[in-house]
């Protein structure tokens, strides 16, 4: 996923991280607006992700977190083959939903389980700055399901990185969400598996322009809360 980000310098940037630490999904719609509107389209690259979303990564701030966008038009994805949903990052994430709404599972799990797993596990590795691979590993998981839990415009959760979890939005829906990330924990995402599945398969991620990226989102702000 390239593209520079806008660092902790820039006042929009300010503003931006500022709103996310308040959760004032009110405030943060608006900076994200601002963000788009000053990049003119010359730094930020939009891109599909291989769970379906696309990601728009905006700035760093001064801490070294990230933030980015994360939308899931409506009736439009781009999800890999076989759409294996259930993973677990690199690092802790913190997501605020600034329009629409998600569903998100979280799981447990225990390693090398033999027999009784409920898949291999898979490691993500970036090839380069558009093509993803998921390798196989001699390690399988048994996951203990956690629950679901409904998320909705002005809620903010956080996912731990020792967490499995999927992120479902129905497909005549829509939603976008602000993401921050920290520090790595360990040196790769891991993805649950099947077992007649090849050793590694290989996600080729399409670029959006990003006049097209910033249509999706304008239609999903247009769709989110005015009274907040």
């Amino acid at each position: 996923m390239s593209g520079m980000m806008l660092n902790s310098d820039n006042p929009y940037v300010s503003r931006l991280v500022d709103s996310f630490t308040a959760r004032d999904d009110k405030a943060a719609r608006k900076a994200v607006t601002e963000i788009l509107h000053e990049s003119g389209g010359r730094s930020l690259s939009p891109r599909w992700h291989p769970l379906g979303f696309f990601v728009v990564h905006l700035a760093k701030d001064r801490e070294g977190r990230r933030y980015s966008i994360h939308c899931w038009p409506e009736h439009e994805r781009s999800t890999q083959d076989p759409a294996w949903l259930i993973h677990r990052h690199l690092w802790d994430l913190e997501s605020m939903i600034l329009a629409g709404e998600l569903r998100d599972r979280q799981y447990s799990a225990a390693e090398d389980v033999g027999s009784e797993a409920d898949g291999p596990l898979y490691i993500a590795e970036s090839a380069d700055a558009r093509l993803s691979i998921l390798r196989r590993t001699d390690r399988r998981v048994a996951l203990d399901d956690l629950g679901a839990q409904d998320w909705r415009a002005g809620t903010w959760y956080r996912i731990a990185a020792n967490r499995f979890h999927e992120s479902i939005v129905d497909h005549d829906a829509s939603c976008l969400t602000l993401v921050r990330i920290g520090e790595r924990v360990r040196p790769n995402s891991e993805v649950l598996g099947q077992e007649d599945a090849p050793a590694s398969l290989t996600y080729a991620a399409r670029s959006l322009p990003l006049r097209q990226a910033g249509e999706h989102i304008g239609e999903c702000l247009r769709r989110a809360p005015t009274g907040r």
